[in-house]
């Protein structure tokens, strides 16, 4: 019950109830995400909005992923993450709270990542850094943290010489492309993913105006 609560309280029951409709039509082999690709130009730092509460950040490992007793990981994405590590093209920064994980995020230096198939449709170029995975335990959600830490990998992105910082977020996500424009983030593109069986379809247009938050 805690989980569901905590989706109600991410998405909001509109964008809750929209959600839960593309889980159920995934059944029956369809999947449809709709996207919105943000930018920021990197061309100063960010000065990082205090969260709520203290937090300690620091570069992760894959030990501190495996070992975590608090943020609890999927099985499933523990290989993922190592073999992210093994690559050298990512970045792993973690929040910690009264000695405990409490929030975790990624930066791709190369590599267009999503949780849809679009390396065909969506390229890194050398000058960018995607943000990415970026995930908090449910008690420290809507303390400003994730607002915070988007800023500390924009300005890890500024270290690296990189020019733009990328992040794809879902349309229903409002909290999440809240906390990047916050930052100077704008929403540029829109991108349609479609799967009907094995047929993929993406379709990316530009974005007109920004949502007014």
């Amino acid at each position: 019950m805690s989980s569901l609560n905590d989706k109600i309280r991410q998405y909001g029951i509109k964008n809750f109830l929209i959600r839960g409709f593309k889980a159920l039509v995934r059944i029956f082999g369809i999947k449809y995400e709709k996207s919105i690709l943000m930018v920021k130009e990197l061309d100063d730092y960010v000065k990082p909005p205090n969260p709520k509460i203290s937090v300690h950040v620091q570069e992760l490992n894959y030990e501190n992923f495996k070992n975590s007793n608090f943020l609890k990981f999927d099985p499933d994405k523990l290989p993922l993450f190592k073999k992210r590590f093994s690559s050298g093209n990512y970045i792993a920064l973690g929040a910690y709270h009264q000695n405990r994980l409490v929030y975790t995020c990624w930066i791709s230096l190369k590599n267009f990542e999503s949780s849809v198939n679009m390396k065909n449709n969506l390229k890194l170029k050398e000058n960018e850094g995607l943000l990415i995975d970026a995930y908090a335990h449910p008690e420290i959600r809507g303390l400003g943290v994730h607002t915070f830490m988007n800023a500390i990998r924009v300005n890890k992105l500024y270290d690296l010489k990189k020019e733009k910082a990328i992040v794809l977020v879902m349309v229903e996500n409002l909290p999440a492309r809240k906390a990047q424009s916050k930052i100077g983030f704008r929403e540029e593109k829109i991108v349609l993913y479609i799967k009907i069986f094995n047929k993929e379809i993406v379709k990316i247009k530009d974005k007109k105006l920004n949502y007014e938050y």
